[in-house]
């Protein structure tokens, strides 16, 4: 039985050590590592709220998948995926009117005003 114990604990650890800090694998996002000032591989509320001071207690709570108080980098990511697909949809992102340029209709208006 200890055997078994002994390879489970192994395997919990590889594990560990195979996922690694978020900050350290390619792809991770350079805004998140730039605000995780402890280097934790989460943003605290207060980590968060220095580094986007426009962003609210309620954006926050909304990134926090888990409800666990920080936001980790699987939740940022998330966020980066929904957000960036909104943006390409030519919306400005999480359902917000974007900048996209509008396109002239291809076909005149019904009614045409009067030529001077």
């Amino acid at each position: 039985m200890k055997i078994v114990y002994a390879l489970l604990f192994l395997c919990f650890c590889a594990s560990a050590v195979q996922a690694g800090p978020y900050c350290s694998m390619p792809g991770a996002s350079e805004r998140f590592c730039k605000a995780d000032t402890d280097k934790s591989d989460s943003l605290s509320p207060e980590e968060f709220q220095t580094a986007f001071p426009d962003m609210t207690k309620e954006a926050f709570s909304m990134l926090d998948a888990d409800r666990n108080g920080v936001i980790d980098g699987a939740e940022w990511d998330a966020f980066l995926g929904r957000h960036e697909g909104s943006k390409k949809n030519g919306m400005g992102g999480m359902g917000m009117p974007g900048n996209a340029p509008t396109e002239e209709p291809a076909t005149p208006p019904l009614i045409t005003p009067p030529a001077k």
